[in-house]
């Protein structure tokens, strides 16, 4: 299982192609080539919102399952037959524990562990919050197991 969020397929944020150095066409082509790489046909991937335009997801593997973003697309993407399901928010039972999928942080209802998109190169302050843009995830999608790792981390450095 993999998750990512704000591919902004077709728009990229200047301040990721200004950090980057490439233009947004070779950001894309970054973004799917390393999506390519890494999911494979029967892989789940959840993407955590703003997707940008929905025909990139077309030519990516994996059954892709969508919580939607504040991309001014998104309205686009949840009818898209790229997905084989769409949510606001999304509770995925992990081992034993409830890990709540959302875009925008402060949009999260549960008080557990909750993966999101929206910050981009930021991060959440508080531990229980781990971000899955790919501006942090090596503009790739991540296994759902680093992400996990990804708060084990932050409860080490905060505790």
């Amino acid at each position: 299982m993999w998750l990512v969020a704000d591919t902004h397929f077709g728009r990229q944020p200047s301040d990721r192609l200004k950090v980057s150095g490439l233009t947004g066409d070779q950001m894309d082509q970054l973004i799917a080539d390393n999506w390519i790489c890494l999911v494979k046909p029967n892989d789940v991937v959840w993407h955590l919102g703003d997707v940008g335009d929905v025909a990139w997801l077309a030519g990516l593997p994996g059954a892709k399952c969508l919580v939607s973003g504040n991309d001014r697309d998104e309205p686009r993407a949840k009818i898209s037959t790229s997905f084989i399901k769409s949510y606001k928010r999304h509770m995925l039972r992990v081992d034993d524990s409830d890990v709540e999928l959302v875009h925008i942080p402060r949009e999260a209802r549960s008080s557990g562990l909750v993966l999101h998109g929206h910050l981009h190169a930021r991060s959440h302050p508080e531990s229980r919050f781990a971000c899955v843009s790919v501006d942090q995830c090596n503009f790739a999608p991540i296994r759902l197991s680093e992400a996990m790792e990804r708060f084990e981390q932050n409860d080490m450095e905060t505790g």
